[in-house]
């Protein structure tokens, strides 16, 4: 969600965009549904991806944060996601393969974490126990 300041003037009024950041390199439109314009974001979530960001010195651009169950029906996600909890996110680094990240997320977190690898992004959630999981093209 994007915020709004107002500034004044003689004739009239100046509305200004500003982004809300919740932490160093993530802001909080970045996980904000496009549906109904809600968010949730974990901050353990957050730790990981800057853990990802760090590692790979790249940017990690979001793709799906937080989704509502009207969104998250929308766009075929299954009824017990991650994401409506705002623990999950679905991200690619531009340079860095999927399996990359993939790779690097079982390496650190072998026993703990959701992480999916799809063929241009990486679903990534913190739920406590592990879950691993494949859906990709193989006829690239």
């Amino acid at each position: 969600m994007l915020f709004f300041r107002y500034t004044f003037s003689d004739t009239m009024i100046a509305r200004q965009q500003f982004k809300v950041v919740m932490s160093k390199h993530f802001s909080k439109h970045e996980f904000t549904c496009p549906c109904c314009g809600r968010y949730i974001v974990s901050n353990h979530l957050m730790a990981v991806l800057e853990l990802i960001r760090a590692e790979f010195m790249r940017p990690v651009h979001i793709n799906s944060g937080y989704r509502c169950k009207k969104n998250n029906e929308k766009v075929g996600g299954s009824k017990d996601s991650k994401h409506l909890l705002g623990i999950a996110a679905d991200c690619h680094i531009q340079g860095v393969t999927p399996d990359d990240i993939f790779d690097f997320m079982n390496m650190t977190f072998p026993r703990c974490y959701g992480v999916g690898l799809y063929n241009s992004w990486v679903h990534i959630d913190v739920r406590p126990e592990r879950a691993r999981w494949r859906d990709i093209d193989d006829k690239k």
